[in-house]
């Protein structure tokens, strides 16, 4: 994990009301996030590794044709911040949403019905990102960064990354 938990400290995402409960999702190896200098999309540990549905529910928005970022270089895409995402409803008021992925990799679209664990698409560093990671959070909206954050039932059961 990068970033994440209730203070500012530890999330600067506490400070937007739909983002409050994020986590950006990376791997560490031997106290780096990358391999050789990072200068590279291919040379962070993370960087196309699987991301999979958290539970069940039904996919209200992917986006896949974003391109990612160039680490060390490019960190911000204004016009498509959460870059290239899916987020689903889980029923209840709950719509998870899972950012940053890479470009050409998602693998559903509006109106599937997904499960828990399935394949989404691929870590990626597209959007607001500085390397590639995955943003994951709640919130009771399925419009991007809007509505409310909700808190994740902790420990959390399963993965969401995988190799």
């Amino acid at each position: 994990m990068l970033w994440g938990g209730p203070d500012e400290r530890r999330n600067y995402h506490v400070v937007a009301p739909d983002q409050r409960h994020a986590y950006d999702l990376v791997k560490w190896r031997a106290g780096a996030t990358h391999r050789g200098r990072g200068t590279a999309n291919a040379d962070y540990l993370a960087w196309g590794r699987r991301v999979l549905a958290p539970a069940s529910g039904v996919v209200v928005e992917a986006r896949g044709g974003i391109r990612d970022n160039t680490p060390q270089i490019e960190v911000s895409n204004p016009e498509a911040p959460t870059g290239n995402h899916v987020i689903v409803d889980l029923g209840g008021g709950e719509h998870a949403v899972l950012a940053h992925l890479r470009r050409g990799s998602v693998r559903v679209q509006a109106g599937d019905r997904v499960g828990r664990g399935q394949v989404l698409g691929r870590v990626g560093n597209s959007g607001n990102s500085s390397e590639p990671h995955l943003h994951f959070h709640l919130q009771d909206t399925p419009v991007p960064l809007s509505g409310v954050g909700l808190p994740l039932r902790l420990p959390w059961q399963g993965r969401f990354v995988r190799g």
